[in-house]
């Protein structure tokens, strides 16, 4: 490992373990953001054992509201709190440089680094450090260490994306003859990405739960020409085949940002991918998911298409930070034989996929 990345790492570490002290302190914090975000951050200290006694909004429309119990205040009462502020928001950096400015102290970004699916650990240096280690290339391990510095430095303003486009990674030799997995098809933006390489050899299984996601799919295959066989299910991935609560777009608010959640609006069928591919003989050669955070339990139901069929992956590790160490890990518990590359596809924390071919 080289300097540069030795001290990133370092540093991101040490802003982890900061978190983690502060949280399981039993102290009283403030979460700058009301939203959807906010909301999980606020379950996340819970379960970390300290208290949030106010969220905290620029939106005056929200301020004297009330989000889960507890009231959103202005920034300015914030700072007039003397408390840690989280902050859980897509737009941290700007929301950083502005509490700062207002003389805040202790301020820290939660946005991404706080919502995990398991609580923090002290073992973090382990995970990341096995995780470089593991990636193919210096290409990879830059990505790895930019993203890192991204979600610790609110002086960098923007991560360099990687040179090709999402989920067509030079290394894959599966767009010949492509046999896909689309989880979590959205609106059909893959078909678009691999529009070049589809024709009468082609076999795509998308998989959409969201179900103005799935009639839009629908009218758009109709009016689409294609040779390809494609076939839309809907229903999400998952450990095994269930009914579960989700967050529809009227929910979320966005068609790209429906997830699993028990307080979802609606509900939805999920299934296995080792089930579902056993009973339609389906052979991929490439699974993608970007399935919103369910992308460990889906792949849990995918060990023997996995092991049976290896087909090469693209899968998203940006939904949940522990996802960044947890998908990685298991994908090699099955195979280790499999390449590992990252790439990164927005000047943001999200859209950070793991290839491995």
């Amino acid at each position: 490992m080289d300097n540069k990345h030795n001290i990133i790492i370092s540093n991101f570490v040490n802003y982890y373990l900061d978190i983690m002290d502060i949280l399981k302190s039993q102290c009283e914090v403030v979460i700058y953001g009301a939203g959807e975000n906010g909301s999980k951050v606020e379950k996340y200290v819970k379960v970390h054992g300290s208290k949030v006694i106010a969220f905290c909004d620029s939106d005056e429309k929200k301020q004297g509201m009330i989000l889960g119990g507890i009231e959103i205040i202005s920034p300015q009462q914030a700072m007039m709190l003397d408390k840690p502020i989280f902050i859980a928001s897509t737009w941290y950096v700007e929301i950083m440089t502005y509490l700062k400015d207002l003389g805040a102290s202790r301020v820290f970004n939660l946005s991404f680094i706080g919502v995990a699916k398991q609580p923090m650990t002290k073992h973090i240096e382990g995970h990341i450090i096995a995780l470089y280690q593991r990636l193919e290339d210096i290409e990879s391990k830059k990505v790895l260490c930019s993203l890192l510095e991204f979600l610790t430095d609110s002086s960098i303003n923007a991560l360099e994306q990687s040179l090709y486009e999402q989920y067509l990674h030079p290394s894959l030799t599966c767009y010949d003859g492509l046999k896909m997995i689309d989880g979590g098809a959205c609106r059909g933006e893959t078909l678009t990405t691999f529009s070049h390489v589809l024709d009468e050899r082609t076999e795509i299984v998308m998989f959409e739960p969201e179900q103005d996601n799935f009639e839009f799919l629908k009218n758009m295959l109709l009016t689409k020409s294609c040779n390809s066989k494609i076939q839309l299910v809907p229903k999400g991935l998952w450990s095994d085949s269930t009914t579960l609560r989700f967050a529809s777009a009227t929910q979320s608010g966005a068609h790209y940002n429906c997830s699993i959640v028990n307080e979802g609006d609606i509900n939805i069928d999920v299934l296995g991918l080792d089930d579902f591919c056993n009973d339609s003989q389906f052979e991929p050669n490439f699974i993608k998911m970007d399935i919103e955070g369910a992308e460990v339990e889906a792949l849990k139901a995918s060990v023997s298409v996995i092991q049976q069929y290896r087909p090469e992956l693209a899968i998203c590790l940006y939904h949940d930070l522990d996802d960044l160490w947890l998908i990685p890990e298991f994908i090699e518990s099955q195979d280790k034989n499999y390449k590992f590359t990252l790439g990164h596809h927005s000047d943001a924390w999200f859209e950070t996929v793991l290839y491995c071919f």
